[in-house]
């Protein structure tokens, strides 16, 4: 998207550490773009309407003037000091090391403005005119945002402290690829920043108590009288954490389950709330460890009778010893709020994959990549989609897995 340059002042507090180095500059790679945004503008200040309001993790994005309604990522920099840019071409993706949507200061939502094929989630951002409403939520809470202008600065006219930094109102700030595309370099020669200032904050929507997804295949899901998959969809974190449906419901080992792309839900009547199946350990015990092995580069699990006689807490700690010989991989294990709810138990050992060093968790896989690949750069960790690896290894019923 852009070429971020230095900043050239005391490190703001939204730009984190890596380690024991401050990262002071940020970039935002375009991948492959094909068309040009052309704007220009000046920042105003915030309107007598601006409002200030709750601060809430964006997971949705809808802009009505240019039809835009997309789901919204969360990326922050990766190990090269780039800020992510989102899985998919059709999504959104809120800086999650800046400011959060209706907190006071600079919110910052990235986009893709083209792709391979064709137009991306921002490809008519450049459309946009002040009075626009941008509107994001995170499930409960809407926040409707009016644009106030857009501007098109050069690389190294980038005000960088303007687009992320404090401010003394709550902006939202949209980004994308400008100008003309260099061949060359494989980036666009300008970017395009959307400045908008909160204007409302709207109670929580009536509750949906169904969902179809349409971008793998045709999957609902809902809420109803067996289970509540829409309700621990939302709370588990969405399509961030979860991916997308990959399966109707099914039973298993007693319980009702649904399949998603990074992970199966498993449903418990008696808590009313939804958990993560051991996807790994459960295709272990399916006798997948050797297609795992030789397919998607996951080593079997280790020897574990050394649990024997422990208590459990004895037991996590053994298990996650193992991740002392990986800063990197250590780091994204203990990235999210409750490591062993999210991907269970590390059960093998660093294991060298060849482009990728690798760990087996109860509930995930994984990556430490040490060399560049489609998906990820050197030095990037990434999560094998769990529930993708079950789907593959034909583990869930093929009745479950037509779509709806």
């Amino acid at each position: 998207m852009f070429v971020q340059q230095p900043v050239r002042h005391d490190v703001p507090r939204y730009i984190l550490a890596s380690g024991s180095r401050v990262l002071h500059s940020l970039i935002i790679t375009c991948l492959v773009c094909l068309s040009f945004l052309a704007s220009s503008g000046t920042v105003g200040a915030a309107g007598p309407d601006a409002v200030q309001g709750t601060a809430i993790r964006p997971t949705h994005i809808t802009i009505p003037a240019i039809g835009v309604d997309a789901p919204v990522e969360q990326v922050g920099l990766d190990a090269r000091g780039a800020v992510g840019v989102p899985q998919q071409w059709g999504d959104a993706a809120w800086f999650q090391d800046g400011y959060l949507a209706g907190d006071t200061g600079n919110a910052v939502i990235v986009g893709h403005l083209d792709s391979t094929s064709g137009p991306a989630v921002f490809s008519r951002l450049g459309q946009l005119r002040p009075g626009a409403q941008i509107i994001v939520d995170d499930g409960t809470t809407r926040l409707t945002f009016a644009v106030e202008s857009l501007v098109r600065y050069v690389d190294a006219q980038s005000p960088m402290e303007h687009v992320y930094g404090p401010a003394g109102v709550s902006r939202l700030n949209l980004v994308t690829c400008a100008g003309d595309f260099d061949a060359q370099t494989g980036k666009y020669t300008d970017r395009l920043v959307v400045y908008s200032v909160l204007q409302s904050v709207q109670p929580p929507a009536p509750t949906a108590t169904s969902r179809y997804f349409t971008e793998t295949g045709g999957y609902i899901v809902a809420d109803d009288a067996q289970a509540k998959f829409l309700t621990e969809f939302n709370r588990l974190g969405g399509i961030q954490a979860l991916g997308y449906p990959i399966s109707r419901r099914f039973q298993l080992e007693g319980f009702v389950v649904q399949g998603f792309q990074k992970a199966i839900l498993q449903w418990h009547p008696d808590t009313g709330q939804a958990t993560f199946v051991n996807v790994l350990d459960w295709m272990h015990d399916q006798g997948s460890d050797a297609w795992l092995a030789s397919q998607q580069m996951t080593p079997p699990p280790a020897d574990n009778s050394g649990d024997t006689g422990l208590s459990w807490p004895e037991v996590v700690t053994r298990h996650q010893s193992v991740l002392a010989g990986n800063a990197a991989l250590r780091t994204a294990y203990t990235a999210v709020d409750d490591p062993v709810g999210r991907y269970g138990l590390p059960t093998s050992d660093i294991v060298d994959e060849g482009p990728a060093l690798v760990i087996r968790c109860q509930r995930a896989v994984l990556q430490l990549w040490k060399q560049d690949v489609p998906w990820a750069t050197a030095g990037q960790v990434t999560v094998a989609n769990g529930g993708d690896l079950a789907k593959q290894a034909g583990l869930i019923p093929a009745a479950s897995t037509a779509t709806q």
